[in-house]
């Protein structure tokens, strides 16, 4: 059933528009059904509701451009160059319909009753819609002579060599999927004219019409409509050349095999991430970075540059422009530098004078996590923890001498490290340290290194004082050292050197020969930036069915029903809440056997840190009182994540704690579809009520609502907060951002992905088309289209899948 949009909260797409409706959908069936909870929740029976006219805009081809067929392909138009620009420009520029691509485009067929039953339908049309794709027929050499955007026949093809191929089945089965980017592709192709280019052209051009032809004849039968569309396959009868001579804009990769215009989503979030967590000092000549910061980096931030791990720069490389005489990596598994190390370090630098920089920077490494399982091992910890502060403030404010602490992303391993060295150097608690480093830059604590934070500040503030190794006699320190080179290095067996490097837990010496040196036995190897991800692959990416169920509040049983078992093979995946999920390979479907999931008994409850821990430190009750905010239960480890200066993103969790919300200066709070139960005397309120995370529901009328409320606060910290922090309220704020800082959907979308830190957004498959909408109607263009938005949301994702 299909009933037009309204564009007030009373009504959504595909609405059932009453109860009788309602009721013949779920008759003879339980209760518990799964149905999206704006069909149910929300009034139905408004009086009156406008209704909204259906998208007349058609996107079509000009009757001039088809009068020329191809000689041997009757059903094949050619056209030039400058016709496929042309086409091109209007296809980009045409409005996307409001309300016939859903719930079609989830995956939605009609076939299925519990899709049928979410999505309160009986049955689904093909979509009266007209779109265009672009196909590069040369799969051999995908990389070279192609147009932007355009896709290669394997992506919407079950068989692209056979001379009989159907489209790609986008069929998945009973479920319900909101975030189906990966089948667009194929699915859109479905309802697109399709261009094709390309030294094998005429090959794909014939097994696309023969696609085409059976699709149709396909939907005809089941539907008993021929009235369907009947969608085109034109050809491009010029050479790659002349789009290369005159329509530079259309050109992804030259003839030669250059990219001309990176679309990569993958490459364009990590320059971003890169330049939100570039270093910065937070005390006196300590620095804070990312590791694109050190000096000697293999790493560049050009787009060009990312994937070739051979590229060296002597020149741009070797620049040190911070002056850091020491480097402290913090990843896992890294091992705390002993104290030969250390002391081998001291000597090193304190040979110079203290305004004059090594010729070899110092390379050490440290933790980014600990867990203590015993009084004693955490002992251990801090005892080689509190010799690394102390060696990095006999550095820092002894001798003057710069030292950046960095990681991959530059915001969440360098954490623990980091906190810790603001508690020892200031003497402030550890909420106080959050609070410091956060008027510096944004970071990203686990909860699970909250207990070790808690237990390095009571250590810090107790046992100092105490004695340590650093205290000992030179002579014993010098016995350390020489014992330690004469033992076989414990990781790969080679004898240790003084400059062995950072990852055999030496001072590591970067010069300008070691950067080009191939020998892998060589005492200075190549640093462990070499190797290392760009991104640090610990994101947080929730699975679409755990968004499904916290997000729209459905119950464990009913929410499982939407899924059938389709493998035998499935993992676990450790979610919050402490749920256990068994999925199937896909990280897609959720099997009803072996699962278990735990929904929290407050509706408002996320997540909470456990502080029963046996290690935890007695708690000073003048804190209790001074940071009520850090020991809530709904404090998760880290603040929401600042987009801008003045503006939060974050969860449920986040809004519910007032405490921290004061802390943070934050005074005005949009809740996006979520009760946050603050008081309104204490804070600016906006509730858009009634928006459900549910596929269904639009965003589209909200957004004028959320800029007026923000612009309203006149510079005052603003929090725009969901339950999960993910779909809805990075929806509104990737809308806030394109609106206000006039960037397109794609620079929106990864500049708030960056800086949304640990946890990844995903807003549904709808938001997502309302947010091209939105760019639509303020450029007047879209910056992507649609097929091809996914295609990169799709490959991010997986990219952060572990």
């Amino acid at each position: 059933m299909d009933v037009p949009e309204s564009p007030d909260t009373c009504s959504t797409e595909t609405r059932v528009n009453n109860d009788a409706t309602s009721r013949q959908l779920v008759a003879g069936e339980q209760c518990n059904k799964p149905m999206a909870p704006s069909l149910v929740k929300k009034p139905i029976e408004c009086k009156q509701q406008q209704q909204e006219a259906r998208t007349a805009c058609l996107f079509d081809i000009p009757a001039t451009m088809l009068t020329q067929r191809h000689p041997s392909l009757y059903n094949v138009h050619m056209i030039t160059a400058q016709q496929y620009a042309e086409l091109y420009s209007t296809f980009m520029s045409t409005p996307l319909p409001n309300d016939i691509l859903f719930p079609w485009l989830h995956g939605v067929d009609g076939q299925y009753y519990l899709q049928n039953l979410f999505f309160g339908v009986d049955q689904v049309e093909i979509p009266r819609h007209r779109g265009m794709m672009i196909v590069h027929a040369d799969s051999m050499y995908p990389h070279h002579a192609r147009i932007v955007h355009s896709v290669l026949p394997h992506e919407i093809l079950d068989d692209a060599t056979s001379d009989d191929p159907s489209f790609v089945d986008t069929s998945r089965g009973p479920n319900v999927h909101l975030r189906n980017f990966k089948i667009q592709i194929a699915r859109y192709a479905t309802i697109s004219d399709i261009v094709v280019y390309g030294c094998d052209a005429h090959a794909v051009a014939t097994r696309i019409v023969n696609a085409q032809t059976k699709l149709r004849e396909k939907r005809i039968k089941e539907k008993g409509n021929d009235s369907l569309l009947e969608y085109r396959m034109l050809m491009i009868q010029d050479p790659f050349s002349v789009i290369e001579e005159h329509y530079p804009h259309l050109v992804g990769h030259d003839s030669r095999g250059v990219c001309i215009h990176n679309i990569s989503f993958s490459e364009r979030e990590r320059k971003e991430i890169r330049a939100m967590s570039e270093a910065n000092e937070i005390t006196s000549h300590v620095w804070v970075g990312n590791s694109n910061d050190v000096p000697g980096s293999a790493r560049s931030l050009n787009d060009d540059l990312f994937d070739n791990d051979d590229y060296y720069n002597s020149d741009d490389e070797m620049e040190n422009p911070y002056q850091f005489s020491i480097c402290i990596e913090s990843y896992d598994l890294a091992e705390m530098p002993q104290p030969s190390t250390l002391m081998l370090a001291r000597e090193t630098l304190n040979d110079l004078p203290s305004e004059e920089l090594p010729i070899e920077i110092i390379h050490l490494e440290a933790l980014c996590s600990f867990t203590p399982t015993s009084t004693a091992s955490f002992d251990q910890f801090f005892a080689k923890l509190i010799r690394l502060l102390e060696f990095i403030d006999d550095q820092a404010s002894v001798h003057g001498r710069n030292i950046l602490i960095h990681c991959s992303d530059g915001y969440s391993e360098t954490s623990l490290l980091v906190l810790s060295w603001i508690m020892y150097k200031l003497r402030i608690r550890l909420p106080e340290a959050y609070l410091f480093l956060q008027e510096r830059r944004s970071f990203f604590v686990l909860a699970s290194n909250i207990l070790v934070l808690q237990l390095i500040e009571h250590s810090i503030f107790h046992q100092v004082n105490k004695p340590t190794i650093e205290m000992e006699s030179q002579k014993r320190k010098r016995d350390d050292y020489e014992e330690q080179q004469n033992q076989p290095d414990k990781r790969d067996g080679r004898q240790s050197n003084a400059t062995i490097g950072v990852k055999h837990q030496d001072v590591k010496a970067t010069t300008r020969d070691d950067m080009t040196n191939n020998d892998d036995d060589h005492a200075t190897t190549p640093n462990r930036l070499d190797y290392l991800p760009l991104v640090s692959d610990h994101r947080q990416l929730y699975d679409d069915t755990y968004l499904n169920i916290v997000s729209n509040q459905l119950t464990p049983s009913s929410a499982l029903q939407q899924h059938d078992n389709h493998s035998n093979d499935t993992q676990t995946v450790t979610l919050p809440m402490h749920e256990s999920i068994h999925i199937s390979e896909d990280n897609n479907d959720i099997s009803e056997n072996n699962t278990t999931i735990a929904i929290p008994a407050e509706d408002n409850e996320i997540w909470t840190h456990n502080l029963s821990s046996p290690l935890l430190p007695p708690i000073d009750p003048q804190e209790l009182v001074d940071f009520p905010w850090f020991y809530s239960s709904r404090f998760e480890g880290s603040f929401p994540s600042r987009i801008l200066p003045n503006l939060y993103l974050g969860n449920l969790n986040h809004a519910t704690n007032p405490d921290m919300l004061k802390a943070l200066q934050i005074t005005h709070v949009v809740s996006v579809g979520e009760h946050s139960g603050l008081d309104p005397s204490q804070f600016q309120l906006l509730l858009l009520d009634n928006l459900y995370d549910d596929g269904i529901d639009s965003i589209r009328g909200r957004w004028n609502q959320v800029t007026q409320f923000i612009d309203q606060a006149k510079g005052a910290n603003c929090l725009i907060h969901c339950r999960v922090g993910v779909s809805r309220s990075a929806a509104i704020t990737i809308g806030y951002i394109m609106k206000q800082l006039g960037m397109s959907l794609v620079q929106a979308y990864l500049f708030v992905r960056a800086r949304r830190l640990n946890v990844i957004i995903q807003p549904n498959l709808k938001f997502m088309y309302e947010l091209l909408q939105l760019e639509l109607e303020l450029f007047g263009k879209m910056s992507i289209p649609w097929p091809s938005l996914c295609k990169q949301i799709h490959l991010i994702n997986i990219s952060c899948d572990p």
